[in-house]
């Protein structure tokens, strides 16, 4: 069992790493391509530089898959993978919140005003200790989808047409490391919980 979420996990982050970072397509190229493809990456082959369109057409894809992968059979809803991962106990809340702080990196990156990061922060942190209510907090991950608001935060900041000022690097570290703290108590916490109650069932 442990060796089959090794591998799914494997899996995941090796197709995470190739649709955001290398921009491969699906179905995926073959192997040896790949390889390529990954190898010309860490030689820096490609260009140094992202324009802010790319970093953003790059959160958004991140966005879509976390909130809105999938469309329900006879509805307009869709969910993502997000709630998913979360029901890993410990290791999905934590690899979900990582991706999501990606997100807020990437914001940050391409110029995101202080208060917009504040309240992605506040998405996030909200959607973060709600999923520590078993179910309800995963019903609350698919209809809050606080990857999907953010992306919609920073469009509205990049289409704005009043210049905002960029947060200071301080800003941002405090806040990551706040969201950081956060998101790794939360797993451990979540983690604990499963622990105690296999225990008692055991």
């Amino acid at each position: 069992y442990s060796y089959s979420l090794n591998y799914f996990f494997f899996n995941f982050f090796f197709f995470f790493f190739e649709q955001t970072f290398l921009g491969v397509g699906w179905p995926p190229p073959p192997p040896t391509t790949r390889l390529k493809l990954i190898h010309s990456s860490f030689l820096m082959t490609r260009p140094p530089s992202v324009g802010p369109s790319t970093k953003f057409e790059r959160v958004e894809a991140l966005s879509q898959l976390l909130d809105n992968a999938i469309t329900l059979p006879g509805t307009n809803y869709s969910v993502g993978i997000d709630p998913l991962i979360g029901l890993l106990p410990g290791g999905g809340d934590l690899f979900a919140g990582l991706l999501s702080l990606y997100i807020v990196f990437e914001s940050f990156q391409m110029g995101a005003s202080a208060p917009t990061l504040t309240r992605m922060a506040y998405n996030i942190a909200l959607e973060v200790v709600a999923g520590t209510v078993p179910f309800v907090g995963d019903l609350f991950d698919v209809a809050w989808k606080a990857n999907a608001r953010n992306v919609r935060l920073l469009e509205e900041h990049l289409q704005s047409p009043q210049p905002r000022r960029q947060a200071d690097r301080i800003f941002f570290a405090v806040l990551m490391t706040g969201l950081l703290i956060l998101i790794v108590a939360i797993a451990t916490f979540s983690f604990l919980v499963f622990r105690f109650l296999l225990q008692l069932l055991a």
